[in-house]
């Protein structure tokens, strides 16, 4: 677990459901998550929840996955906040996609493939 303390986290859809689990297995896991949603009032209770457990370590962000400047927003917290992004992870059209900072850019990810993904 030390080894993800430094880690930042950012879940899409995490104010509830499968995103809010997986945002409270990488916080059980050491990494800062950030919980990005539009649900600002489950979104603000999920980060509370998961900071209770986590040293503190999680934050709320109102997010917009359709919006690039939305999401690039929630990016910037977690550096901000935490100091790195390890972890991204969004829900497309009832499909989970992980990604990596390390191994897919946001452009490569948004445009095109974006819509790939979500079409495949």
């Amino acid at each position: 677990m030390s080894s993800n303390q430094s880690d930042g986290a950012v879940v899409t859809g995490a104010a509830s459901g499968i995103g809010r689990a997986i945002a409270a297995g990488l916080a059980a896991d050491g990494f800062s998550v950030v919980i990005a949603d539009l649900d600002e009032e489950n979104g603000r209770a999920a980060a509370e929840e998961i900071a209770g457990s986590n040293q503190n370590r999680a934050i709320f962000q109102r997010v917009d996955v359709t919006n690039r400047t939305s999401v690039s927003a929630a990016i910037d917290a977690c550096t901000r906040q935490f100091g790195s992004i390890k972890v991204g992870r969004c829900s497309l059209l009832r499909k989970n996609i992980a990604w990596s900072p390390s191994n897919i850019t946001y452009d490569r990810l948004t445009a095109p493939t974006y819509g790939d993904m979500a079409n495949s």
